[in-house]
């Protein structure tokens, strides 16, 4: 199965240059604004998830299931990021009335790529003009990046170590002089917060881990 993920230039980046296999994302829906509240996740099977949770206040255990939106081992991801629909390019043998050969790029690295695809979304696309479209619009057609999901569990996102803020990549945050500002784990904090807002690592909040591998 695919399932579509929005990355960040930066990390596109990072995917692109073998330095990010791992991607966290909060999990959503549970009763994080409890006090006391405790979670534990256990997985059933084909990305399945039994949650349970203790209110803290003598109300007992409870258990529900929820589905990993990133799937399961096996699986496969593609690749949402900002693109721009530069038109269309006659030069390729072989193409008919019905297809077209665009000229897709891609600002995180400036590269261009040419994609074949039916007249219509050509058209469709060419109304919209030559502007950097929003990765939560780009079509599965544009996507030049598709993963393969290695493993996935959940955690408590300051749990992260070392090695896996490592496979994150995450990016070193320099003083003006070039060397590092803070240890490895502000860095991380600080690339998380800047992705889902401020003071978002403060809360500490559970996350899938999932670990992938780009698929040649």
């Amino acid at each position: 199965m695919e399932r579509p993920i929005l990355f960040s230039g930066e990390m596109v980046r990072a995917i692109l240059e073998g330095r990010k296999t791992q991607t966290r994302r909060i999990v959503k829906n549970l009763v994080n604004t409890v006090v006391g509240t405790e979670y534990s996740f256990h997985e059933t099977k084909d990305g399945i998830w039994e949650v349970g949770f203790d209110y803290g206040n003598g109300m007992g255990d409870f258990l529900r299931y929820i589905n990993c939106p990133y799937g399961k081992p096996g699986d496969r991801l593609w690749v949402r990021e900002t693109w721009v629909f530069r038109g269309t390019d006659m030069s390729r043998l072989g193409r008919s009335h019905l297809h077209q050969d665009v000229v897709v790029q891609y600002p995180a690295n400036k590269w261009n790529e040419i994609i074949e695809i039916d007249c219509l979304e050509a058209e469709k696309w060419m109304k919209r003009g030559n502007k950097n479209h929003s990765s939560i619009h780009m079509p599965r057609w544009a996507s030049r990046i598709l993963l393969e999901v290695v493993s996935v569990r959940v955690e408590r996102l300051k749990e992260i170590s070392l090695a896996d803020i490592n496979a994150e990549g995450t990016p070193y945050t320099l003083h003006r002089d070039k060397r590092p500002y803070g240890s490895r784990r502000e860095h991380f904090q600080r690339l998380w917060d800047s992705i889902n807002g401020n003071h978002q690592w403060v809360f500490n909040p559970w996350v899938w881990v999932i670990e992938f591998r780009k698929v040649d």
